[in-house]
C-alpha cells in the first residue's frame, strides 16, 4: 500500500481531473507537483499564467483546499514558485 500518490509533471489545467479520480477512491495522502506550462502534441512548450509564482500558489491553494497534503512543482517552476508555496503553507492552519 502506498504512503502517498502524487500528480506529477502535468499541466495545472489537468490537475482538477486527476484529483477527482484520486480523491474519489482510497484515503491515501495526495500530492501535486504540476508544470507551469503545457506540452503540445508536437512537443513544443506553451507558457501559461501559472508561470507567475502568485498564480501557481493560488492554484495550489485550491488543491490544498481539496485535501492535497503534499505540494511542490515540476517543469517550469523556479525558486520564486517555491517561495510562494512556502508563504502559502506558512499562512495555513494545519
Amino acid at each position: 500500500r502506498p504512503t502517498a500518490v502524487c500528480v506529477n509533471c502535468v499541466s495545472c489545467r489537468d490537475v482538477p481531473a486527476a484529483l477527482d479520480a484520486l480523491l474519489a477512491g482510497e484515503t491515501w495522502c495526495i500530492g501535486v507537483y504540476a508544470n507551469t506550462g503545457e506540452r503540445s502534441a508536437d512537443g513544443s512548450w506553451s507558457v501559461t499564467n501559472a508561470s507567475e509564482p502568485a498564480v501557481y500558489a493560488g492554484l495550489a491553494q485550491r488543491w490544498l483546499n481539496r485535501g492535497v497534503k503534499l505540494i511542490g512543482g515540476c517543469c517550469g517552476t523556479t525558486p520564486a514558485h517555491v517561495d510562494a508555496l512556502q508563504t502559502l503553507i506558512g499562512q495555513r492552519v494545519l
